[in-house]
């Protein structure tokens, strides 16, 4: 058996999850408030980079991830996968699958953007979270 199986199968589940994801935040009409947390730490994150502090561990391979993220699929898709997977998941998975899963949201694009996030979006760039890199 190939060895790239297995990453595929984390590749395939984590853009599972972030389909199922994209639909229940079309259908809810916007994100619970958990998930907007997450949003705006992933935003804070990008704008500010990796600090001292809690979290520390998971914020450089979160932060390369979302900037991966926001280059390939733009700040939709960073609003998509903080509320949908969030820095834990990110921060756990191996690094050729971190580094893989945005080339493979990008082929997906269609499929996860929806208006909720589109205005989700907008309103993280009107709070003044300047763009990193």
């Amino acid at each position: 058996m190939s060895s790239s199986l297995p990453r595929e199968n984390a590749i395939d589940k984590a853009l599972n999850k972030l389909v199922d994801a994209s639909q229940v935040i079309e259908r809810r009409m916007g994100v619970k408030a958990a998930e907007e947390k997450r949003i705006d730490e992933a935003f804070k994150l990008l704008a500010r980079g990796v600090t001292n502090g809690r979290g520390v561990k998971q914020q450089g391979p979160y932060l390369d991830f979302l900037r991966r993220v926001r280059t390939l699929v733009g700040d939709a898709g960073v609003a998509l996968c903080a509320a949908g997977l969030g820095p834990s998941a990110v921060a756990n998975m191996k690094d050729r699958d971190r580094v893989d899963l945005p080339f493979a949201l990008k082929k997906r694009e269609d499929v996860l953007r929806n208006e909720h996030l589109r205005r989700i979006t907008q309103f993280h760039q009107c709070n003044s979270h300047p763009t990193y890199g």
